[in-house]
């Protein structure tokens, strides 16, 4: 008995020593100074994501997800290692790595069923960008097909006029113009713009943002007037540069269409202005609209100053393949 109390006695005198309670706040407190540092880089990804600094990000969340997985040991169905992995997956959507993104999304939208449940919202996120990650490929049957799933759960969860609701409508319909069906892609764009017009304030970006979805569905019909209206109705109504500049582009290309060629160069004379200073020379949508700024000038035979944007571009695209170069050496 007396060897069973010797034993008995050491965790005693180990607990009033606060030895195992003092080493074991240690190690939660690191802990969570590491889980709050791959929280910031996750951030910081994500916001590298905004300005297309693509490798950099993806770098980044790969580490993030090693870590995660090979030094805290945190299971492929932990919310935050589904939030790296849904970070890693929209990264690589955008640089058009869309098997592997589609591999993710799969992967994480299976685990968010399980784990979160249908009706979560992060669940019906996930679904979204699968959804769009099938689009990307071509797959519009897949897409359609997960986007009516994701709408029919939005509306039985939120009901019909959330704004979430709303936002699932013209995905789907912005689907449907991507596979030709463009009489139920109008008529849900309408639908989707007349409600958020109803539940939304009248400056709101997201019924900005549904009637250029709806010029754009409308131009590719050929109904180029009603367009035109749309697209300059959503310029009047947008409250910031930033906001005018998708529809700005639109519209400049829209008259480059019709051979418009004077009122087309203009629109695109401040929408690339506006593109270097908010988006910034780099970005991936500055580019495109200098080219078909170029193009404009070309049919105009104002060659000098298409000259001018042609070196500016080239220069910025050496430098951004330097840059590629150095960050995979």
């Amino acid at each position: 008995m007396a060897g069973l109390a010797e034993v008995q006695a050491q965790p005693q005198v180990t607990d009033q020593l606060g030895i195992p309670e003092a080493a074991s706040r240690k190690t939660e407190s690191l802990r969570k100074n590491v889980l709050q540092t791959l929280g910031l880089r996750d951030d910081l990804a994500a916001v590298l994501t905004k300005q297309d600094k693509f490798e950099e990000a993806e770098q980044m969340l790969r580490q993030t997800l090693e870590t995660r997985e090979n030094v805290l040991f945190q299971s492929r169905e932990d919310p935050d290692v589904m939030g790296t992995l849904n970070n890693l997956a929209a990264v690589l959507n955008q640089q058009d790595k869309l098997a592997e993104a589609e591999a993710i999304n799969r992967e994480i939208l299976e685990s968010s069923q399980k784990v979160r449940g249908a009706e979560h919202h992060d669940t019906l996120v996930i679904m979204n960008n699968l959804a769009e990650v099938w689009a990307c490929q071509g797959k519009y049957d897949e897409a359609v097909k997960l986007h009516r799933q994701a709408l029919n759960i939005k509306e039985k969860v939120y009901g019909k006029d959330h704004p979430d609701t709303l936002s699932g409508m013209s995905n789907l319909a912005q689907v449907l113009g991507r596979q030709g069906k463009f009489d139920e892609a109008e008529k849900m764009q309408e639908q989707a713009l007349a409600l958020k017009k109803k539940v939304l304030r009248k400056q709101h970006p997201a019924i900005a943002h549904s009637m250029n979805n709806l010029a754009s569905l409308l131009s590719r019909q050929g109904k180029d007037k009603e367009a035109e209206v749309l697209y300059r109705q959503t310029l009047e109504m947008s409250e910031t540069q930033e906001q005018r500049l998708t529809p700005m582009s639109n519209l400049a290309r829209l008259l480059k269409k019709q051979r418009r060629y004077d009122e087309s160069e203009s629109m695109y004379s401040e929408t690339v202005e506006s593109a270097r200073t908010i988006w910034g020379p780099k970005h991936s949508r500055t580019l495109p609209t200098m080219k078909e700024y170029v193009e404009v000038l070309m049919y105009q035979g104002r060659y000098e100053k298409a000259e001018v944007l042609q070196r500016e571009m080239l220069k910025i695209a050496e430098a951004q393949t330097a840059e590629h170069a150095e960050m995979m050496a």
